[in-house]
């Protein structure tokens, strides 16, 4: 995880939630991901939302993966779309269990609160 704190990182982002990844579609150098979103703390009122990341790694693009939940920590770019890298707080709900709480704490996510049926790591 990168250095800034979740604080920090609130601050620092357009937008956070709690997402299982419905649809990963590549196009061109760029994956857009859609998630059904479970809570978020920032920037999301709808239940479904796409965001963009780069298609690989190296170039700092996040490896979402269809059926998995994930805490995802998105900014905002010039083409008003929300976009995700390696750089950001964003991780997998197994390692996300610290980043919540402290969400939690400082105020409560909208859209739903946390159902532990539904966000299960495989999400099947």
């Amino acid at each position: 995880m990168p250095n800034l704190s979740v604080k920090d990182e609130l601050k620092r982002v357009d937008a956070v939630f709690l997402g299982k990844v419905l649809q990963v579609q590549t196009v061109g150098m760029e994956k857009i991901v859609l998630f059904y979103v479970f809570n978020s703390w920032k920037g999301i009122w709808s239940r479904w939302v796409r965001i963009r990341t780069c298609e690989n790694t190296a170039c700092c693009g996040f490896d979402f993966q269809k059926g998995f939940t994930y805490l995802v920590y998105a900014h905002m770019e010039s083409d008003n779309k929300l976009h995700v890298s390696l750089c950001s707080r964003t991780t997998d709900i197994s390692n996300a269990g610290e980043d919540i709480n402290i969400l939690s704490r400082l105020g409560k996510g909208s859209v739903d609160e946390i159902d532990n049926n539904l966000v299960n790591q495989k999400g099947k």
